[in-house]
This record gives C-alpha cells, sequence and structure tokens, in this order.
C-alpha cells in the first residue's frame, strides 16, 4: 500500500516516531521556501524521502516578499503583527531582518510533480488557509490534515481558526481535535498563558468515504484512516474505520 505524506513548510522535518511505527510504508514529499531551511532537507536521505522542494506555495502563482524574521522559523509571507507579538517575552525573534521576492505556486499545480497526496501536515506561519485555496484538487484525495491554527493574529491580516475551520469543513472535513495547544504568558513563554495557536487535526469523516468511493479506494482509505487514527492515538476513529471496513 502506498502512503503519501506531504509535510509543507518542513523547515523542522520533526515527523513523530509513531508514523514510523505504523504507517512504515509511507513516502515524505517536502516543501520549504525558505533556502536556509531547504538546504538542510536536501541532505535528508532514506527511502522514505520523496520529493524536497523549495517552491513556495499560496492560492494563485504571484511573485511575493518573504519576511526572514530572526528566528527562522517565523519567517513568513505576512508581517508579523507587533501590536499583538510586543506583549510577549522575547519579542525580538519577530523583527524581520531580510526579505527576498519569491515565486508562488499552487499546491494543485505541483500534483503532476508529486501525485495524490493523502496526509497533509501544514505550517507556514499564518498562510495556511491561502494554500488550502490553491489545493482544491490536491484535497479531493487527502484523508486527513494537521494544520497549524491561530487564536490571535500574529501575522497581520492573517486567517484565524474560524475561517481554517469553514474552510476545511465545506470541503467535507470534520475537526476532530487540537492534538498540542500552545499557550503565551505575558511575563515568561511558560505554556500556561493565553491560547496563541494549534495544530488541529482534520479528518475526513469514514461514513463519506464509505459512501462515496468504489470498492477498492473505499477499502484503501479507510486503512488508511485508521492508521493515521493509531497515529493520533484515536481509538473512536479507528473502530470507526474498521466497523465499516468489516460490515463491506
Amino acid at each position: 500500500m502506498k502512503f503519501h505524506y506531504l509535510d509543507i513548510g518542513a523547515a523542522n522535518n520533526n515527523r513523530e516516531a509513531e508514523w514510523n511505527l505504523y504507517v512504515p510504508e509511507a513516502t515524505y514529499s517536502l516543501f520549504e521556501p525558505d533556502p536556509v531551511a531547504f538546504e538542510k532537507l536536501r541532505n535528508l536521505r532514506g527511502k522514505n524521502i520523496g520529493n524536497v522542494l523549495e517552491v513556495a506555495l499560496g492560492s494563485t502563482p504571484v511573485l511575493k516578499s518573504f519576511n526572514i524574521c530572526k528566528k527562522r522559523e517565523l519567517s513568513s509571507f505576512l508581517q508579523p503583527n507587533y501590536e499583538i507579538v510586543n506583549r510577549y517575552p522575547d519579542r525580538e525573534r519577530w523583527q524581520i531582518e531580510s526579505t527576498q521576492k519569491m515565486k508562488v505556486e499552487t499546491l494543485d499545480e505541483q500534483l503532476p510533480t508529486i501525485g495524490p497526496i493523502d496526509f497533509i501536515k501544514l505550517d507556514t506561519q499564518g498562510t495556511e488557509l491561502d494554500i488550502l485555496r490553491g489545493a482544491t484538487l490536491a484535497l479531493q484525495n487527502v484523508i486527513a490534515l494537521q494544520v497549524e491554527v491561530e487564536f490571535i493574529e500574529l501575522y497581520k491580516t492573517q486567517p484565524l481558526f474560524d475561517e481554517v475551520f469553514r474552510f476545511l469543513y465545506s470541503l467535507n472535513f470534520e475537526l476532530w481535535d487540537l492534538t498540542t495547544i500552545y499557550r503565551y504568558g505575558r511575563d515568561k513563554l511558560d505554556r500556561s498563558g493565553q491560547s496563541a495557536f494549534a495544530d488541529a487535526l482534520f479528518f475526513r469523516p469514514p461514513e463519506e468515504i464509505n459512501a462515496t468511493f468504489g470498492s477498492h479506494e473505499r477499502d484503501e482509505k479507510l486503512l488508511k484512516l485508521s492508521l493515521i487514527s493509531k497515529v493520533y492515538g484515536k481509538k473512536d476513529m479507528y473502530d470507526l474505520c474498521k466497523n465499516l471496513q468489516s460490515n463491506i
């Protein structure tokens, strides 16, 4: 069984051990526009690393300025919202040190190169919804996503959680969990303060998969969704998938 994991904003490339345990056959495609992070990713080795692409993604092809922050993991096509981030400690990490013009493409344009996608992990510092809007064809095959979502406007004009939720809900993805919530304290970054952002886990409902796809594709997707459920420890979803498979 082939399984395609797409990591957009792959700078840290932190694939959990559970993925290798439960989905050992997964192939990983990595997108990273930051040239420094891309060089590190390009040197990765392993049979499960597929495409490693220095490509910036968005909703439409365009030339945009990429803001490189003092802490490179905070770099974004959006500008930091200093009115907000200055409330918190270590605010200098948001300082823009340089900008770089980059060509933005859509994920749908990349499909001939990377092929169908089963799972997407998306972490791009405020541009997640813009990328999803350029991926409507790609999302037709996707069965689950982990998307970073914000509850406060860390970047100017960025969409917040509710907009991302509504967009994915309109495509029949259901929010299953906020797997990690990151909190900012006003005095120190001790993760006990205000909820700032989170990793949101979205699943395509197994009932929809059961009703929509032909028998072979349906069985394979239910199996893949059950494996993703094991990665995240979601026994209820795992049981749903297995029950549907046993009733076919």
